[in-house]
């Protein structure tokens, strides 16, 4: 069967590169801490790290925390999931944890108050139906009991490929147009490419403000949200690392879309245009992240 997300984790998302890998785990492990911080998470608490992907929330709250507290893996790919049972029985942390494989929005199997604290990290971009997924999360909440989330925000990288479609149609790139052709036909891969688009794709229909209020009509309060827009130097990436990376699961590398969307001609023209890009020592990235702090009303509460 077909894992995507398995195979994006442990391939496609570096690149095959150890040093890349190492890099994005650093940058993961940064938005984790900082999650877990806002969760507040005492001795004797049971934590859901939801969507756990590699299980790095997860694993960081077992290391941080007495053997009191334990952790409920809960991820809808299969192989990600044999993945953390593995590293769990390679650390001896077994008998503090749970590992469930269930889809975001569907987790009946789970009984109602079960967690003190649900983490999740870059999870609800990829979850359809959002309000679905926070009723559940409420559902799975004690009374008291706190929701953490860090995720990121496409619409505004989506947006951009719109207004470049605009721009082709209206001719208003003159002679770097092939350029612009090119670099549109390759980022309409990953994101929609007109408003109608973007509304309906769960991936970009979304951004901080639609979390809060989510949040806020399924019963959380108080709850907090706030957007991080970030602009930082990014390190070279060799060329023969890239092509093999993809933006997200199921994204596409480079090296698996260059025949379906580029003739050999187009293909050696892309690559002059963007190796030397993707090699800048000064390029830089501008990336949105939403975070969500939420809590379900203790019982009594008015």
């Amino acid at each position: 069967m077909d894992d995507p997300w398995h195979r994006w984790i442990t391939a496609e998302r570096d690149g095959n590169d150890p040093e890349i890998a190492r890099r994005h785990t650093a940058g993961i492990l940064s938005i984790c801490e900082r999650i877990i911080d806002a969760a507040k998470i005492g001795p004797g608490m049971s934590v859901a790290d939801l969507g756990a992907g590699d299980g790095i929330a997860g694993f960081h709250v077992l290391a941080q925390t007495d053997p009191s507290t334990s952790v409920t893996f809960i991820e809808p790919s299969p192989g990600l999931l044999a993945r953390i049972e593995s590293y769990a029985s390679d650390l001896g942390v077994s008998a503090r944890c749970r590992f469930i494989n269930a889809p975001i929005e569907s987790l009946s199997e789970i009984p109602d108050g079960s967690f003190d604290t649900v983490l999740m990290r870059a999870v609800m971009a990829y979850v359809p139906d959002k309000r679905a997924a926070f009723r559940e999360i409420f559902r799975l909440l004690r009374p008291g009991g706190r929701l953490s989330m860090a995720d990121p925000i496409f619409q505004d990288r989506a947006l951009a490929v719109t207004q470049m479609a605009r721009g082709l149609e209206h001719g208003l790139y003159g002679e770097r147009t092939l350029e612009y052709q090119l670099l549109h036909r390759w980022l309409a891969t990953q994101y929609p490419d007109t408003i109608d688009d973007v509304l309906k794709n769960p991936m970009t229909n979304y951004n901080e403000r639609h979390l809060v209020r989510m949040a806020a009509e399924t019963g959380f309060v108080p709850v907090r949200g706030w957007a991080e827009i970030e602009v930082n130097k990014v390190d070279p990436i060799p060329w023969e690392t890239f092509v093999h990376m993809a933006p997200f699961a199921g994204g596409g590398t480079l090296n698996d879309l260059f025949g379906p969307l580029f003739d050999r001609g187009e293909q050696l023209a892309f690559e002059r245009l963007h190796r030397a890009r993707i090699a800048e020592r000064n390029r830089t990235e501008e990336t949105v992240c939403a975070y969500l702090i939420a809590e379900r009303p203790s019982a009594g509460a008015v």
